[in-house]
């Protein structure tokens, strides 16, 4: 059975690429893009083994908001947090600092073995 991901980005034509390469390797992504909606399908009973987050959302939440919502609400699944953007990310070591193409590889390797 596939990994499943549930993939939060604001702007996720962007990465059009990483959601290629995700599918390819055999994961299972359901990209939404807004904090609201990522909530709404964690509700709604679907089960993800893996969450892949963007550290800055287009509204108030951020996807460090979205990681905190529901580890409240009981999820111990892996949450992993992305960002573009590194002056928002320094000093946490809990946010992977996305960059070059190449980052992908490193990505799906990650997700592989976290899920």
């Amino acid at each position: 059975m596939a990994i499943r991901i549930l993939y939060l980005d604001d702007n996720p034509k962007h990465f059009q690429l990483l959601i290629l390469g995700l599918k390819k390797n055999g994961f299972d992504v359901s990209v939404v893009s807004t904090y609201e909606d990522a909530i709404e399908l964690h509700n709604s009973c679907a089960e993800f083994d893996v969450y892949l987050v963007d550290l800055q959302l287009g509204g108030p939440e951020t996807g460090m908001d979205f990681a905190t919502k529901i580890r409240d609400d009981g999820c111990e699944k892996p949450i992993m947090i992305y960002t573009g953007a590194p002056e928002k990310a320094m000093g946490r070591d809990d946010v992977i600092i996305r960059g070059k193409d190449e980052d992908i590889r490193v990505i799906i390797d990650i997700l592989k073995q976290v899920a």
